[in-house]
């Protein structure tokens, strides 16, 4: 995902203040296909509850479970940088280069969109 900027969502499928994000994450995602990436990482324990949830609001991006191998993988590496994801929502945006430019801890606010727009203008 090193060519487009990247929106990494972190979510649980029962959770109200992720589930609110959802129509936002879609409409980022609609209305730049060909700019940014959107990627929701859940921490369901249940692999059918989160095909279902994904199926019910028409999520327009991938979604993998935490607890599959190569996510596994990836927040360890991202816990380097960051510490252990340990409450949700947590939005991330890496740049192109694979920096983290924003990072928001519960629900995204008015600064989140900004940081959309700044990381799509920049090259």
């Amino acid at each position: 995902y090193s060519d487009k900027p990247t929106l990494v969502s972190f979510f649980f499928t029962e959770c109200v203040p992720c589930i609110k994000e959802i129509p936002d994450m879609i409409a980022l995602q609609k209305a730049n296909p060909d700019g940014l990436r959107v990627l929701g990482i859940s921490y369901d324990k249940d692999a059918a509850q989160h095909r279902l949830f994904l199926q019910e609001k028409a999520l327009n991006y991938p979604s993998a479970l935490a607890s599959q191998p190569p996510v596994k993988s990836f927040l360890k590496q991202l816990a380097k940088q960051i510490g252990p994801i340990k409450s949700i929502p947590v939005t991330l945006l890496i740049d192109r280069k694979g920096q983290i430019v924003f990072k928001q801890l519960g629900p995204i606010g008015p600064e989140f969109q900004a940081a959309v727009v700044a990381a799509l203008q920049a090259q």
